[in-house]
């Protein structure tokens, strides 16, 4: 009976990795100007497959369109690392606004956003900069919806701690029906 559990428990740690990358051994260049927004999905999508860990955001400044939280992820910004939103309005495509508020009306896409993840996490001494400065909005477009910085939607287990969040176009954060959302130090 022993050996049947010390295999099942073998079985079971091999198929929950604690797998930890980072966005640079996805291609992502923190220079300030290139868009770092496939580099940083694949990061994210390739931790989830293979069972969950961290990505890590280390170095520079990596400027970004909406990132999509996957379940068992953290992302890990080091305190030598900021986020940038992407000032391009093309980058925030409308097929991410995925949100309504009670009225029907429609929330703008969010830099991180995830709906129906379970156990993510946003951490690290780093900064996250919507850079929502009055440039950033299209006065052609009055109807473009503008990003906040994080929106999670029907999730749980959901942690943000200690990054330093600034310069929202939209809300900072928003949590939209999800259970146990920690929020520390941020």
């Amino acid at each position: 009976m022993s050996f049947f559990v010390l295999i099942i428990a073998l079985f079971s740690a091999c198929n929950t990795q604690n797998i930890d990358v980072t966005i640079q051994a996805f291609g992502a260049v923190g220079d300030s100007t290139t868009i770092n927004t496939a580099s940083i999905q694949q990061a994210v999508d390739y931790v989830n497959k293979r069972g969950g860990g961290r990505v890590t955001i280390t170095d520079g400044a990596y400027v970004t369109g909406p990132i999509i939280l996957r379940s068992d992820v953290e992302i890990h910004i080091d305190a030598d690392a900021v986020v940038l939103g992407s000032l391009n309005q093309d980058d925030y495509p409308d097929s991410l606004n995925l949100f309504k508020d009670s009225l029907g009306q429609l929330f703008g896409v969010a830099l991180f956003w995830g709906s129906d993840v379970r156990n993510v996490t946003i951490s690290g001494k780093g900064t996250i900069n919507g850079r929502g400065t009055p440039e950033f909005f299209n006065r052609k477009n009055p109807d473009h919806v503008r990003p906040s910085l994080i929106r999670i939607k029907d999730s749980e287990n959901i942690v943000v701690k200690d990054v330093t969040l600034t310069n929202a176009a939209s809300w900072v954060q928003h949590y939209i029906d999800s259970d146990s959302i920690w929020i520390d130090g941020i």
